[in-house]
């Protein structure tokens, strides 16, 4: 099971790597563009601290200077 998402983060995958968390980058599949993901469905557990890491991420506006 996997979970399609669209963020205003083109850099969302290497963020959440450094966190250790891995998402795939749909970039590069038919009709889609930077900025489109997707997730495993995963533990509880899994599923929180991803969602933790992602709101810390959305939260963190330093991105936007790059």
């Amino acid at each position: 099971n996997y979970l399609f998402f669209r963020s205003c983060r083109t850099d969302l995958k290497e963020a959440l790597l450094k966190r250790g968390i891995l998402i795939r980058d749909c970039s590069n599949y038919r009709h889609l563009k930077p900025g489109d993901y997707r997730i495993a469905v995963r533990t509880e557990a899994e599923n929180t601290r991803l969602l933790e890491a992602l709101k810390s991420e959305m939260e963190d506006t330093s991105w936007q200077k790059r």
